[in-house]
């Protein structure tokens, strides 16, 4: 069924709008992180827990 592979693929690449979007929240929380002060800087590093909702849309 290549004509399914077509639609999943097509459904499943990111528009250009959505990439840049994306590029630009990246680019905020690292200009964001740049500010921080040292006693807040290293507990933003560390990584946070799995909040379980990882691919879920309401």
């Amino acid at each position: 069924m290549p004509e399914a592979d077509d639609w999943a693929r097509a459904e499943a690449t990111p528009s250009g709008a959505e990439i840049t979007r994306i590029r630009r929240l990246i680019q905020r929380v690292s200009e964001d992180n740049a500010t921080l002060t040292e006693p807040t800087a290293p507990r933003s590093r560390e990584p946070s827990p799995p909040s379980g909702r990882c691919g879920t849309t309401s």
